[in-house]
């Protein structure tokens, strides 16, 4: 003999039952739906003995082959993709110098020099990654963010990462708080795109990572 009351019980469980999985569906598809597609192969590209791709959506424009950095311009304004590959021995302190280097072809027009300040390391997102980080820069005038990855492969010190503006006024030579989501969706999906090209790990297994 059923309980009195149990059948309506047995329905609002139903109801809240479905209701969960549905928000969880929904959940899965937003998240989905948000990550950032692969840009796809634009170029082939090499410093040195290391390969890599340039994504769509970055034009190669200056490979030093003496300083050993690679430059890739976005098609939207003020970000850019790198790859930069370190002398044996160099110190964490180079990522700095680095820094200087491309600001100085992301802003050609700014003269003055920019005051770097670390904000912390970034999350791991390739099994080759042995640090990274960003850094913060202000001349002044103008703020610029790096984001960068530093990886070991074959025996070898690759760094690659974005440079991109983080504005022009005076609350612009604040650096961000701790945890704030400063970085650029066409950087972080460039970055992934060149860490996969250099790396053979798969687009979205780093992008997975990164989220």
């Amino acid at each position: 003999m059923p309980v009195p009351g149990s059948t309506s019980r047995s329905i609002v469980l139903s109801h809240q039952t479905l209701a969960a999985f549905v928000i969880v569906a929904i959940g899965c598809i937003a998240s989905a739906q948000t990550a950032d597609p692969d840009p796809g192969h634009k170029q082939q590209l090499s410093i040195g003995e290391v390969s890599f791709s340039c994504p769509n959506g970055f034009t190669p424009e200056r490979t030093d082959s003496n300083y050993r950095v690679a430059y890739m311009h976005s098609d939207r304004p003020d970000l850019a993709l790198f790859v930069a590959i370190p002398r044996p021995g160099t110190s964490d302190e180079y990522v700095e110098h680095l820094a200087t280097y491309l600001a100085s072809y992301l802003f050609p027009q700014e003269w003055a020099v920019f005051a770097w300040k670390r904000l912390g390391p970034n999350q791991k997102t390739s099994t080759f990654q042995n640090s990274g980080g960003r850094i913060h820069g202000f001349n002044g005038a103008q703020a610029i963010m790096l984001d960068y990855t530093w990886l070991k492969v074959n025996g070898r010190d690759v760094i690659t990462g974005y440079m991109m503006s983080a504005g022009r006024d005076e609350r612009a030579g604040q650096p961000p708080r701790a945890g704030a989501d400063i970085g650029s969706p066409a950087g972080r999906s460039g970055l992934a795109h060149v860490i996969a090209s250099i790396t053979g790990e798969k687009y979205g297994d780093i992008t997975d990572a990164n989220r």
